[in-house]
């Protein structure tokens, strides 16, 4: 107010996924009510985005997860931090694109001086619906300013792959492989990729005991444990966002063989909705960027293109195998989605409350199952936010009692998300049900 800069955390709490949290709106709300008092000079919002190779905490997040109670903080706990430091990496820091706060009132509520008072603060109608605005629109500029790094780029590689261990070399290749797409492809012009090679970033991560090296006669293998594969998704979970779209793409090409064009953008333009919500996504042209993700998957020799259609190489190819991982950077996701729409499908129509609790069950016995390393399946955070989601964008109809029935399109979302899946994973969805 007095032109001093003021910091707060849209977010008002930790995350214990990796992922962005749905933001909290009090202090924004209050910056824009300030602002109702009169203040004459602009106010402008600076999203920052900040990376770490190493978080402290991760450890308790993951067993919050899981529903342990949060450990209290106390003095005792600050010197045990202390006797365990050790070589963490490095942090970034990455600014997204300001947020003028005059531009956004203007253009949302063009009479919003008319209601300046220094003294008698009115609460407009319209103070709700921009403040939501603005605060969504502060974490998706905090997305688009991700930094990719030694170790989420090695939790994203190695989390897709079978038993989290690659070949040194194709694990090389395939971090080259997603820091060229993301400069060639970019999610945002905002993103930083690192300047080391795939060779150099491995070896930072072991240096960091991130990831496990181990040799035999054959060459290289590097791995995770499974403490560590589940530790890791936290890293992934930061700049997974950035693959969301092409690993969907990905997904429906493998899946799929070959398909139309039209088939794959109706498939993307069906998840995408879900996507956006939860991982603050921000391509505003998703047939554009389909288009150039297409053109640049010829251009590595990942597939091949005609006017219509498009398809895959040979499943023994290295392209084939660089597809297959990359659609696997959201197996997780997609599976949770399943497990929503399945579960909506299976009965004949769920109240909220019952479906979020159903989710959450049965979605421990995946895990169980499937041996899947995912700890944001449990949050229930996310599982609350899907079922909004799809209330939000329709793809359920709420009849007289209350109750969730799958509407057309959610019956089509059904379809292309089922079609992502792995048949294992799907007959188990079906057997949940």
């Amino acid at each position: 107010i007095k032109g001093y800069p003021v910091k707060y955390y849209t977010e008002g709490g930790r995350s214990r996924t990796g992922r962005l949290l749905a933001p909290k709106t009090g202090m924004l709300a209050m910056t824009i009510q300030a602002m109702l008092r009169g203040i004459e000079r602009p106010i402008t919002l600076v999203p920052v985005y900040i990376g770490y190779e190493h978080v402290m905490e991760v450890n308790t997040y993951l067993k919050e997860l899981k529903g342990k109670n949060k450990e209290s903080e106390s003095i005792f706990a600050i010197f045990k931090a202390l006797r365990n430091l050790k070589n963490y990496g490095h942090g970034d820091v990455n600014f997204g694109e300001p947020i003028n706060l005059n531009e956004i009132l203007n253009d949302k509520a063009p009479d919003w001086r008319e209601l300046v008072d220094p003294e008698d603060v009115v609460k407009p109608q319209w103070l709700t619906p921009v403040v939501n605005h603005t605060a969504n629109r502060v974490m998706r500029n905090i997305n688009d300013a991700a930094v990719l790094n030694t170790v989420n780029l090695c939790a994203l590689t190695l989390l897709t792959s079978e038993n989290h261990a690659l070949l040194r070399d194709e694990m090389q290749l395939l971090i080259e492989f997603y820091v060229e797409l993301q400069e060639s492809v970019p999610y945002s012009d905002k993103i930083k990729t690192p300047s080391e090679s795939g060779s150099e970033i491995i070896d930072e991560a072991v240096l960091l005991e991130k990831v496990e090296s181990e040799n035999d006669e054959y060459g290289t293998i590097i791995k995770l444990n499974d403490k560590n594969a589940i530790l890791m998704s936290y890293y992934r979970n930061n700049v997974v966002h950035l693959f969301a779209i092409p690993s969907i793409v990905a997904g429906a090409l493998v899946n799929l063989n070959k398909c139309s064009k039209k088939e794959l953008k109706q498939i993307v333009h069906s998840v995408a909705p879900l996507l956006s919500n939860e991982l603050f996504l921000t391509i505003e042209d998703l047939d554009d960027y389909v288009a150039k993700l297409l053109d640049w998957f010829e251009s590595q020799g990942l597939v091949t293109m005609n006017k219509l259609n498009v398809q895959v190489v040979e499943r023994g190819e290295d392209g084939f195998v660089k597809l297959s991982l990359l659609a696997k950077v959201m197996k997780d996701t997609l599976q949770r989605y399943a497990l929503g729409f399945n579960r909506i499908k299976a009965v004949e129509g769920i109240q909220r409350g019952e479906l979020e609790r159903d989710c959450q069950k049965l979605a421990k016995r995946l895990l169980t199952l499937h041996d899947i390393k995912a700890p944001e399946y449990f949050d229930k955070k996310i599982i609350s936010s899907f079922v909004s989601s799809i209330r939000e964008h329709e793809y359920v109809d709420i009849d007289t009692a209350g109750l969730m029935h799958l509407s057309e399109s959610g019956e089509q979302a059904v379809e292309h998300i089922n079609l992502l899946l792995n048949s294992e994973i799907l007959q188990s969805l079906k057997s949940l049900g």
